[in-house]
């Protein structure tokens, strides 16, 4: 995959990461909310979320599981199958873009396929994060903890 075809394709791309970012955060806050706690908070997973489910895993909705493994949250859609894994410790924001889980979050979301399809593979896509962050098109911020990650800002 070469510079030129990821900047051919950085509409597609900002688009789906948008969409991502706006599902993560939308999933978090149903979580927040449910267990009544602060998405601004930091340290660990709140103990109300671990003491209400099983084996770290739990149901948010009808249509949304959660599954806790260490700082990150996987939700699953029972419907459709869609999978949005987030970055707990980037709180408030949970549109991090890790390119294997962006990956599956394309494989799994109806609209997003044909973008799957086109990258083959998530290393592609962890190519394509950083060479729009490179250009501005993805905003590359500080991590909490170390190195940095790359957001659809």
């Amino acid at each position: 995959m070469t510079t030129q075809e990821i900047i051919a394709n950085k509409e597609s791309i900002y688009f789906c990461a948008k969409a991502f970012r706006e599902d993560a955060n939308t999933l978090m806050l149903q979580l927040s909310q449910k267990f009544d706690f602060n998405l601004s908070d930091c340290g660990a997973w709140p103990i109300i979320v671990y003491k209400t489910n099983y084996n770290n895993k739990g149901i948010l909705n009808p249509d949304w599981t959660f599954y806790l493994h260490g700082s990150h949250c996987r939700f699953d859609n029972l419907r459709t199958g869609q999978a949005i894994e987030v970055k707990y410790t980037e709180k408030p924001e949970f549109g991090c873009l890790d390119g294997f889980f962006f990956f599956n979050y394309m494989q799994t979301t109806d609209r997003f396929k044909e973008l799957s399809n086109w990258f083959i593979d998530h290393l592609n896509v962890y190519t394509a994060l950083e060479v729009l962050a490179e250009e501005g098109t993805l905003t590359k911020k500080p991590s909490i903890g170390s190195g940095s990650y790359v957001f659809a800002l």
